[in-house]
């Protein structure tokens, strides 16, 4: 079989914007919201495989997700840290949630007794990142681990503290 090489030089992202935004977050690292990343290292072989959830993603193909994923990393940790990333994948919440990637949602359970109603529950998700794209009126927040619902519900808290008793964290068949 012959051996096409292609080039050897690093693509540059069509989606500048996105990748400006992605290595900021590489470099700052928030407490819960979008994108999550989530970096396995493999330290035997210096690899580094890397998940970024975000649903700036939609309507982008997956070839330019990588492309964007390979850039930021370029751009925030430098060439020689972007090399060792050998699996970089890119996947709205949706299709994490589809994949099994999301197993831990956080709701709201509102009554209209409460000191804070639905739409207040629902704008403090938003503000800390929850997906709208299945439905701007269900913002889901989705986790895959609990540890990393109960780090966000902390954050819902500090912002909206009246809703403390009307966060509910489900599994389904998370591991802490």
């Amino acid at each position: 079989m012959p051996r096409l090489i292609i080039g050897d030089e690093t693509r540059r992202s069509r989606h500048p914007a996105l990748v400006t935004e992605l290595a900021n977050e590489l470099r700052a690292s928030r407490r819960c919201g979008q994108p999550i990343i989530h970096e396995q290292r493999f330290p035997r072989t210096d690899v580094i495989r890397t998940t970024v959830i975000w649903d700036q993603w939609d309507g982008i193909e997956e070839n330019e997700r990588v492309d964007v994923i390979l850039q930021a990393y370029e751009d925030a940790e430098g060439k020689a840290f972007r090399d060792r990333v050998m699996l970089a994948i890119g996947l709205t919440t949706p299709e994490a949630r589809d994949a099994g990637l999301l197993p831990v949602q956080v709701t709201a359970a509102v009554r209209s007794s409460d000191p804070v109603s639905v739409e207040d529950c629902q704008q403090a998700m938003i503000d800390v990142g929850a997906s709208t794209l299945e439905s701007p009126k269900f913002p889901q927040l989705r986790f895959a681990t609990i540890a990393e619902a109960e780090q966000c519900v902390k954050e819902l808290v500090s912002r909206l503290p009246a809703s403390q008793p009307l966060w509910i964290i489900a599994t389904e068949g998370a591991q802490r």
